[in-house]
C-alpha cells in the first residue's frame, strides 16, 4: 500500500461526507455555480498532475457518471487543450449523467477528446491514469464494474491521481468498501474529508494535496461555521 506522506499543511477540521456536501451547497447558495466549482476542482488536479509528472506520455481518466466524473471531464479537457494525449474511459451508462457532470462531458466531447466504454481486456501500460470513477457519495461496498473498474486500476503499472478520495474509500471512517483505488497522490477538494485521515485511509491515499476552491476567498467565513465540524486533525510535530 501507499503509506501517506502529508506534502502540505491540512487544515484542522476535518468533516463527514454529508457536512462537505452542505458546504459545496453554502457554496453555490452564496453565487459560485456548481460548474464553476467543478472546472476549479479539475484545474487543481490537473496542476498537481503536470508538477508531478510534467511531461506525461499519456492521460487516462476513468470517469463515473457523477461529479466526481464531470471533475474527471474537465481534467481530459484541459490535457487535451494542452496538446497532452488523453483518453477517456467511461465507467457506467453515460446517458445517466446530468448537470454539471454532463456538462464538462459536453465540452470534452466538443474538444474531440476519445471516450470508450471501460472493459477488461483493455490494456494501460504508459503515462498517468485519473481516477474520477467514485466520489464521497458511495455507500455499501463496490459492486459490478465499479469494483472491476477499481481493481483494474489497482493492477495497472501506472500512477494514479484520485481526484478527492481514492473510489472504493469511505470518506467518513476510511473503511475500505470492498476494494479501494491505492492512489499515489490524492488532491481533496472543499472540505478535507475524515477518512482520508483516518482507518485504512492513509494507506490509500498516497501524497496527500488538499485545496478550499478558493472558497475562504469568496465567502465568508462566518458562513461556514454553520456546518458543524466533524473532528480535528492535530499536527502531532507541535505536541
Amino acid at each position: 500500500m501507499n503509506h501517506q506522506k502529508k506534502t502540505s499543511k491540512f487544515p484542522s477540521n476535518l468533516y463527514r461526507a454529508e457536512q462537505v456536501r452542505a458546504l459545496d451547497k453554502i457554496m453555490i447558495e452564496q453565487g459560485v455555480p456548481g460548474f464553476t466549482l467543478m472546472r476549479r476542482a479539475g484545474k487543481e488536479v490537473f496542476r498537481r498532475l503536470l508538477t508531478a509528472y510534467p511531461d506525461p506520455e499519456k492521460i487516462t481518466v476513468f470517469c463515473g457518471t457523477g461529479n466526481n466524473g464531470g471533475d474527471g471531464y474537465v481534467v481530459a479537457t484541459l490535457a487535451c487543450q494542452y496538446g497532452i494525449s488523453v483518453e477517456v474511459v467511461e465507467c457506467g451508462d453515460s446517458t445517466k449523467i446530468i448537470g454539471d457532470a454532463l456538462q464538462a462531458r459536453q465540452h470534452a466531447q466538443q474538444d474531440g477528446i476519445k471516450m470508450t466504454q471501460f472493459s477488461q481486456q483493455m490494456r494501460v501500460e504508459s503515462g498517468v491514469i485519473v481516477d474520477a470513477l467514485l466520489g464521497i457519495g458511495l455507500v455499501g461496498n463496490v459492486r459490478g464494474i465499479s469494483a472491476r473498474v477499481i481493481s483494474f486500476i489497482n493492477s495497472c503499472a501506472c500512477p494514479v491521481i484520485a481526484v478527492d478520495i481514492p473510489s472504493g474509500l469511505c470518506a467518513d471512517t476510511g473503511a475500505v468498501l470492498g476494494e479501494a483505488v491505492a492512489a499515489t497522490y490524492t488532491i481533496s477538494f472543499i472540505g478535507l474529508k475524515q477518512g482520508l485521515l483516518t482507518g485504512a485511509g492513509p494507506d490509500y491515499t498516497g501524497e496527500m494535496y488538499f485545496t478550499d476552491l478558493l472558497i475562504s476567498e469568496t465567502v465568508p467565513q462566518s458562513v461556514f461555521q454553520q456546518v458543524a465540524v466533524s473532528s480535528e486533525c492535530l499536527d502531532l510535530a507541535t505536541v
